[in-house]
């Protein structure tokens, strides 16, 4: 392997969430995976020499959990993309940045811009699997060949050792030549614990919201409290300052209380990390109440509205699925992003 590979390969920060990609165009093309920058579309691409810009992501397919951001740089070093499927055992590695937020103290160094090697375990209809050590923060960057073209970008993995797979090379090259027809909406989604005052009382429950590419929350409290059970949706518009752990999140909207009768609110919060604290407004009842939220991190998820559906595989009668073009089958325990 040459270790100058890993001058194409970028950190992207969205929001908290730390992924990895490359440039495969010294124009300033860089692939992804699409689950990376679903939740927002301009995340912070950052390079090995410190250098960061913040990108825009123009071409979406979820279907092979791939994407596309360009970026404005000079002198860009790119990998090429491979188009022909890998063989069943040939030797390739996984670039990226596992466990990228973990890089300081005596781990400052490591971690980020880092390579694992492996084979190619099988090569599938949508996906690659590899027996590289692949994890958190490797998501979206590159698997390469001896030769270093990228003949995969990193997608997930199952929770066993040596199962990770990702999104094939050829795919890559079709989102780069028909870059439209991506999904119409994509997000993230998540649950959490809540506590809240209103009616001059202390009610408890749970809530649940969904962002749409990080600028809008539709957010929903189920609370139980002194007078019964309450119901409050809320809409709000979203602000992001910064990235990583430390990132803020401005949220203000409105809704309405259901209990005692529907009473409209104005709800502003701010969030950082897992922890949110706002304070609500009922105009008509003079009331001001606060709220404080501890999200769900390991149920936040990516979801599309739309989007690419590609053409079926080749008809082989190995595969009744390739023959009528069914989508892949239903996650199998322990399917986790990567």
């Amino acid at each position: 392997m040459d270790p100058a590979w890993l001058d194409a390969v970028v950190l992207l920060w969205n929001g908290p969430a730390l992924c990895a990609g490359v440039v495969i165009n010294p124009t300033g093309v860089v692939a992804t995976a699409y689950h990376c920058v679903a939740a927002g579309a301009k995340p912070t691409v950052v390079w090995r020499d410190g250098q960061q810009v913040v990108g825009t992501a123009f071409a979406f397919d979820p279907a092979h959990d791939l994407a596309l951001v360009r970026v404005n740089r000079a002198g860009l070093v790119s990998l090429p993309v491979r188009v022909d499927a890998p063989g069943i055992g040939e030797r390739v590695y996984g670039l990226g940045h596992p466990y990228g937020t973990a890089a300081s103290g005596r781990l400052e160094g490591l971690l980020r811009w880092s390579a694992s090697e492996g084979i190619v375990s099988a090569v599938g209809p949508w996906l690659l699997q590899t027996d590289a050590a692949l994890n958190p923060g490797n998501s979206g960057g590159p698997l390469v060949d001896a030769q270093g073209s990228v003949v995969g970008i990193v997608s997930r993995k199952l929770k066993a050792d040596n199962l990770a797979f990702a999104g094939k090379g050829e795919s890559v090259d079709a989102l780069v030549r028909d870059p439209d027809g991506g999904p119409a909406l994509g997000g993230a989604w998540g649950l959490g614990l809540s506590f809240a005052t209103q009616h001059r009382a202390l009610w408890a429950g749970g809530s649940g919201w969904i962002t749409i590419r990080d600028h809008a929350v539709g957010r929903l409290w189920l609370l139980a409290g002194p007078e019964g059970a309450d119901i409050v949706p809320v809409i709000a518009a979203r602000q992001r300052i910064g990235h990583g752990p430390m990132t803020t999140t401005f949220d203000l909207g409105a809704g309405l209380a259901v209990a005692g009768g529907p009473a409209p609110l104005v709800d502003g919060r701010v969030g950082l990390g897992i922890f949110e604290i706002g304070g609500r407004w009922f105009p008509t009842r003079g009331e001001l109440g606060f709220t404080v939220d501890l999200g769900w991190p390991g149920l936040v998820g990516v979801w599309c509205w739309g989007g690419r559906r590609s053409p079926p595989p080749p008809v082989t009668p190995a595969r009744r699925s390739a023959s009528t073009g069914e989508r892949p089958a239903a996650r199998p325990p322990g399917w986790s992003r990567r």
